[in-house]
């Protein structure tokens, strides 16, 4: 999930629209596996504002 997160940082997606692209695969694949992705998204984030320079496109 990291690297798709990343990934679409890259490509320019808002943070507001992969919390969401998230969201809408609880039903499919369940509660924990969404919060999962959740805190591995908000990981990315984190990084995201410190890293984002060095971060080359994926």
């Amino acid at each position: 999930m990291a690297l798709h997160a990343r990934g679409a940082l890259n490509r320019g997606a808002k943070r507001e629209e992969i919390i969401e692209t998230i969201l809408q695969c609880a039903p499919y694949v369940g509660f924990p596996k969404t919060n999962h992705a959740l805190k591995a998204a908000k990981d990315v984030f984190d990084r995201w504002e410190t890293k984002k320079d060095d971060w080359k496109a994926l």
